[in-house]
């Protein structure tokens, strides 16, 4: 089998990964993020920089990381050119490069363009790239092709990114040279719980990580505070409120019908249309009983979310948005005006910010809360959840049979824990410690 020698370059916005033949695989990337521009500094390379580097270490890269380089002289995808009229004719962004025999050169945005320094921590292509680089599945050129797409959609095409490339073999940037199953499976399996112990013990932003046994992913959520609740929102929404959540992971999808039939044996759903559907017509109780048969088969635990868990992810890490991925409902959630009256595959709207979809829409999802109407003038600041106030469970997100106003990420709804309908599902979280 041939072995590769895998050198990167990356700048911010600017990646070049070089792949060739080699007697042993060395994976060394160079991460540089620049941001200390004197005529107007950027405030996300170095996040980008900083971030990216964890992620591509947890990956088995051995990073170099260069932040605010200040010998050379670097022109980013950010800014527009200073030296037009010197020694290069592009006036915005990176001027394009041809890409030399087994070399991968990615743009944030399309040569001569600028990209966007994003309004969270990131820049919206390095988001979207950390999320995609652990997609095990991917190869490299599927991999930046899967980033551009969701940057398009994310940008609603205003910024397009680009790659030039020749032919070389598959490449797995997870995994080097071995597609995903190459390997024997003792080889394999023994390499997946090596990666599930790292992965699951020091998170980061951008980590995701798959359950072993169900196939269900996770999204690492940092922890912070945000406003809890909508001062112009219904009465259980207010008053909006300090609160701090500690980082935890997150389902990255709605517990689906395939999982549950792995996990239960059966299918409870209306909508029996592929393993890929989310599984409803189970009640909070299902729920427990779903969580409490695959915490004795993995030997993890798995939970439902409390209520605070819940909004602070829906909102991206707490951030002012009506939905669960921003203001724009379409393009985000299936809800009474574009689902034709039933459920849709999982993922298939755009996902928030911290790559979690379905938030928003498709089925309403139980959290671990008891419902109390007052809950937010009696919350701790520190991971609250409401243990007493009434016979419901919170349920939150609206469903594709819901109104807009109902799939508001700081809406809130109950009903009694037996409570059974098509329109009701659910996703988990995974405890940290385990």
């Amino acid at each position: 089998m041939k072995r590769m020698k895998v050198f990167g370059l990356l700048i911010l916005s600017f990646l070049v990964l070089t792949i060739i033949e080699a007697g042993a695989a060395n994976r060394t990337p160079l991460v540089i993020g620049n941001g200390n521009y004197f005529s107007a500094p950027l405030t996300n390379p170095i996040n980008d920089a900083r971030d990216m580097a964890r992620v591509l270490k947890k990956l088995g890269f051995d990073v170099a990381l260069k932040t605010d380089v200040s010998k050379n002289v670097m022109v980013d995808a950010c800014r527009d050119n200073p030296f037009k009229r010197s020694f290069r004719t592009s006036q915005k962004g990176f001027a394009q490069l041809d890409a030399p025999l087994g070399t991968v050169i990615a743009y944030a945005t399309e040569p001569g363009d600028v990209s966007s320094d994003g309004v969270g921590r990131n820049g919206t292509y390095t988001e979207a790239l950390m999320k995609n680089f652990q997609n095990f599945d991917l190869d490299v050129q599927k991999l930046f092709n899967r980033t551009g797409l969701d940057v398009m959609e994310k940008t609603d095409k205003k910024q397009v990114p680009w790659v030039s490339t020749t032919l070389f073999s598959d490449y797995y940037l997870a995994k080097g040279i071995l597609p995903p199953s190459s390997s024997t499976p003792d080889v394999q399996d023994k390499a997946n719980q090596e990666s599930i112990v790292v992965r699951l013990s020091t998170p980061g932003v951008g980590d995701n990580w798959k359950d072993p046994v169900t196939g269900i992913e996770f999204v690492w959520v940092p922890g912070g505070c945000f406003q809890m609740g909508n001062n112009s929102g219904q009465s259980d929404e207010k008053p909006a409120h300090q609160v701090c959540v500690d980082g935890f992971w997150m389902g990255k999808y709605e517990v689906t019908q395939g999982h549950w039939q792995r996990i239960m044996g059966n299918n409870p759903s209306k909508f029996k249309s592929g393993n890929e559907f989310p599984v409803e017509q189970v009640s909070w109780q299902d729920a427990q009983d779903f969580k409490k048969k695959l915490n004795r088969q993995s030997g993890r635990q798995y939970a439902l979310p409390s209520e605070a868990q819940w909004e602070y992810a829906a909102r991206s890490g707490g951030k002012n948005q009506t939905y669960a991925g921003g203001n724009d409902i379409d393009r985000v959630a299936w809800y009474d005006g574009n689902s034709g009256n039933k459920t849709h595959p999982v993922g298939t709207k755009a996902s928030n910010g911290l790559g979690i979809f379905d938030m928003s829409g498709n089925v309403w999802e139980w959290c671990e809360d008891v419902y109390d109407g007052n809950a937010y003038s009696k919350h701790s600041r520190n991971n609250p959840e409401s243990t007493s106030g009434s016979s419901g469970r919170v349920f939150r997100g609206g469903s594709w049979d819901g109104v807009p106003r109902n799939c508001r990420a700081t809406f809130r709804c109950r009903f009694r824990p037996s409570f059974r309908y098509s329109y009701g599902g659910f996703r988990l979280v995974l405890l940290l410690g385990q």
